[in-house]
């Protein structure tokens, strides 16, 4: 976040998304070696293209039809519309899997109650986490007058605590189980946002923003990589690869529709009034992710789960 500010502070904010072009490139190298690789040692598996093709058009249509809403309101009819197309490529992903002789989502990986738990969770804290960043780098600067470098050096309080408690926590699990560490990492996420929903107009850093950006570092520092244990534990070797892949998806859906849900909060406000409704909208996502850990998650036959 502090090369984000100084790059916006600098060059100019668009600059923050050619930065990604060459590493996407190395990236794409090392994907391209990596699938060589592989296919020598395993071709007899094929590919779910129809599934596949069908959940990525429902994913792109229905993060498609949040962000229309958020400038052309929920009950529009295109939003509408947008919102029908994504339901319906989803619905023909849940029957082309249900008849494919090599599903892309196996029935057996959705029965995982606990991963099935990991994915909700993810859904709803990240969706939080996301708009968190969000929300908070606006009302930095549009209610308190910080630059893109100081927004970004805000930011080092959060950014810091995550990275040295998301340490912490994967030693933690090998003591605590996992559903604890959501449970109170989302706990202080929820806090945190609803201190946000407090914070008064020239309320200094120290004052109004740095407690409830410590709470949220520590939360998401929790979650992060709980989430991760929890997604694996009782998963077979064969279905590892898959359960991460689902865990990052839900990650990105449910940032999308976060930033998406909060924006058309925050645009029915004027000034803080409306960053305080959005940060409330934020906390009912982290109070989600903490039920869903709390119906979901549980613990098998020893010593195969701790979560």
């Amino acid at each position: 976040m502090v090369a984000g500010g100084l790059i916006a502070g600098g060059p100019g904010w668009r600059w923050a998304f050619f930065v990604n072009v060459p590493i996407g490139l190395v990236l794409l190298g090392v994907v391209a070696a990596g699938l060589v690789a592989d296919r020598a040692r395993d071709r007899a598996g094929r590919l779910d293209l129809a599934g596949a093709g069908a959940v990525t058009s429902g994913l792109l249509l229905f993060v498609y039809a949040l962000h229309h809403a958020a400038t052309h309101g929920w009950t529009a009819v295109s939003t509408l519309a947008w919102g029908v197309a994504a339901g319906v490529a989803l619905a023909a992903f849940v029957m082309i899997e249900a008849r494919a002789a090599a599903p892309l989502v196996p029935a057996a990986v959705v029965r995982n109650r606990t991963l099935v738990g990991a994915n909700l969770t993810a859904l709803f804290g990240f969706g939080a986490f996301f708009s968190f960043i969000f929300l908070g780098s606006l009302l930095m600067q549009q209610e308190f007058g910080y630059s893109p470098v100081r927004t970004g050096l805000a930011w080092l309080a959060t950014t810091t605590t995550v990275f040295v408690t998301s340490t912490a926590a994967g030693r933690l699990a090998t003591a605590v189980r996992v559903r604890w560490l959501l449970i109170i990492g989302s706990a202080l996420i929820a806090v945190g946002m609803l201190w946000l929903t407090q914070v008064a107009a020239g309320a200094g850093y120290l004052a109004g923003l740095l407690t409830p950006f410590l709470l949220a570092g520590l939360g998401f520092g929790l979650c992060v990589p709980s989430l991760q244990i929890g997604a694996l534990a009782g998963v077979d070797e064969a279905e590892v690869g898959l359960a991460a892949g689902l865990i990052e998806t839900m990650r990105e859906i449910g940032g999308a529709a976060g930033v998406a849900a909060v924006s058309t909060v925050l645009v029915t406000g004027t000034g803080l009034r409306g960053f305080h409704a959005a940060f409330a909208i934020t906390a009912v996502l982290a109070v989600a992710g903490m039920v869903a850990v709390v119906t979901t998650f549980g613990c098998g036959t020893p010593p195969r789960c701790r979560v």
